[in-house]
C-alpha cells in the first residue's frame, strides 16, 4: 500500500512518499491511501501519480513493447488500450518527445 501525503505552499504541491519528495504545480490534488483511482486521468497523469514515468520512458527508449504494455496495465489501462497507446508511441516516438528511431 502506498501512502500519499500532500502539503500546499502557494501554488506548488509537495508530495512526500517515503524518503522521496516531489514538487509539482497542481491545481487539484487527490490524497489517497491505497490504490489510486486513475479514472479521468491522462496517461501522463497516471504514470506520474504511480511514479512510473521513468519506467515508461525506459521501456519506450528500449522499444520494449511488452514492458510498456505492462506498465500501462499497472495504471489500470486495459490491454487493448495499452497496446494501442504503446504501438502509437513506438511508431512515431519523436511526436511524444523521444528520440526518433
Amino acid at each position: 500500500m502506498r501512502l500519499w501525503v500532500a502539503t500546499w505552499s502557494s501554488s506548488v504541491t509537495v508530495w512526500h512518499l517515503g524518503a522521496n519528495t516531489f514538487h509539482c504545480d497542481a491545481r487539484l490534488v487527490v490524497v489517497t491511501s491505497g490504490r489510486p483511482d486513475y479514472s479521468g486521468m491522462s496517461v501522463n497523469e497516471r504514470l506520474f501519480g504511480a511514479l512510473l514515468l521513468d519506467d515508461w520512458d525506459s521501456a519506450i527508449i528500449a522499444r520494449d513493447r511488452q514492458r510498456a504494455i505492462e506498465i500501462l496495465g499497472d495504471v489500470d489501462m486495459d490491454e487493448t488500450s495499452a497496446a494501442q497507446t504503446v504501438d502509437t508511441t513506438l511508431s512515431n516516438p519523436s511526436e511524444y518527445g523521444f528520440a526518433p528511431r
